[in-house]
């Protein structure tokens, strides 16, 4: 029994570090090459154009800022939108960070989202609904956030990146997964009666997301589940 419980602890004890080695890799990019502004960052030339939806992942590959003003302490790989939008109007910004899942290591992004004009300035966004949620037959496990904005020009810009203040810690502790993915995809409820296994979940610099942009409604309530930073 105690060879067992010290094999768990080293299994857990790799599963965390495997993000931090990751952050390594983000944290050692050189100076030059880290985005200190949101001008900077919206001067990249990395921005990407969307009406309503969005799939995307933050690698190692994506440009890399470093905003301490704004009390991002840690360098994090990023992406820029940019939507169009009315003066005055409110609109609905939504998140689904989602997990990795396969293998022993369990991890999932804790998104940073930075929302701001053409001139760099801060627009300001409220943030009604974080909360954990479970599969679904579009999505794995995964983080979701939605936020609330008034446009306050014709074009808005969504940076989004990894809040890794949090890398390595567990976010998300016993989480219950099918064993087999593939009866999951057939019947979620029986794969929950019948096959479980337990894992934590990891806070990771990179992840894949999905991400819609609409018309604001009210739909949704606060919960106050799960850590995010969001920039405002």
């Amino acid at each position: 029994m105690i060879k067992i419980y010290i094999v768990g602890l080293l299994v857990l004890i790799n599963c965390s570090s495997i993000p931090k080695k990751q952050l390594l890799q983000v944290e050692n990019v050189p100076k030059e090459k880290v985005n200190e502004t949101i001008v900077s960052v919206l001067n990249s030339g990395m921005s990407k154009s969307f009406e309503k939806n969005v799939k995307s992942e933050i690698d190692i590959n994506d440009k890399v800022l470093k905003i301490e003003e704004l009390k991002i302490n840690n360098n994090t790989n990023y992406e820029v939108y940019k939507v169009k939008t009315e003066v005055g109007k409110e609109y609905s910004l939504e998140l689904y960070s989602k997990c990795d899942c396969f293998g022993f290591t369990k991890t999932m992004m804790l998104p940073l989202v930075i929302t701001a004009d053409v001139k760099g300035n801060l627009i300001k966004s409220f943030l009604e609904v974080y909360e954990e949620r479970d599969v679904t037959w579009a999505l794995p496990l995964h983080l979701y956030y939605k936020w609330k904005i008034t446009a306050t020009d014709n074009l808005l810009y969504i940076i989004v990146g990894a809040d890794n203040s949090y890398v390595g810690e567990k976010i998300l502790k016993n989480v219950y997964l099918p064993v087999s993915v593939s009866l999951a995809a057939i019947n979620i409820g029986l794969s929950r009666a019948l096959l479980m296994t337990n894992y934590p979940f990891f806070a990771s610099p990179f992840g894949k997301y999905e991400m819609t942009f609409n018309e604001y409604n009210d739909k949704e309530k606060n919960n106050n589940r799960i850590k995010i930073k969001a920039i405002n």
